[in-house]
Parts: C-alpha cells; sequence; structure tokens
C-alpha cells in the first residue's frame, strides 16, 4: 500500500480534538477502503478494517 503525501497531510489536518476524532476516523476509512475486505467503525468510534488472508502453498 502506498500512502501519498497528499493522503497523510489529510489525515493530519483533519479536526480531531481528543474524543472526537471522527473526521480523522472517516478519511482514514475512505483511504483503507480500497485495501481491505469491510470498514466499519466499532461503539467506541475505531476504524475496523479486516482483510481475509491470501492463500499460499507450503
Amino acid at each position: 500500500m502506498h500512502v501519498s503525501f497528499e493522503d497523510l497531510e489529510a489525515l493530519v489536518d483533519a479536526p480531531g480534538a481528543p474524543g472526537n476524532e471522527y473526521a480523522v476516523a472517516d478519511r482514514f476509512a475512505e483511504l483503507i477502503e480500497p485495501h481491505v475486505d469491510t470498514v466499519s467503525f466499532d461503539a467506541m468510534g475505531n476504524v475496523v478494517a479486516p482483510r481475509a488472508r491470501e492463500a499460499t502453498s507450503r
């Protein structure tokens, strides 16, 4: 996953006072969505973004 300067800047510039980081979480969810299977938020506002493992041969 490549992270551009613009993406990092968007995360840093998103308003997110302690206890009110929703704008940062929303922006992160947008950025991570193409790289995971699903994106959701838990009851505390954390981003939950699981990705299934790819099968590997042993």
